[in-house]
């Protein structure tokens, strides 16, 4: 697949939306804790939201070294 700067800036936009959703569901599951309430929903969906990030930050930088090979 060829890819294009377009893409990288889009692939930039994905891990910026989900390092917010990480930063949001953190601060979430450390509500619940302070109010001494079940926190395992919750840290299952930030473990979603780390993952998710990771495979956003690979694509990038498959994108990244296809255009640095250009």
């Amino acid at each position: 697949m060829i890819f294009t700067q377009a893409d990288l800036d889009i692939a930039n936009r994905h891990i910026a939306e989900s390092e917010e959703q990480v930063s949001r569901q953190e601060r979430k599951v450390t509500v619940l804790r302070m109010q001494h309430l079940d926190t395992e929903l919750a840290e299952n969906i930030l473990t979603v939201f780390y993952e998710t990030l990771l495979i956003h930050n690979a694509s990038r930088d498959m994108i990244a070294a296809q255009l640095r090979q250009k």
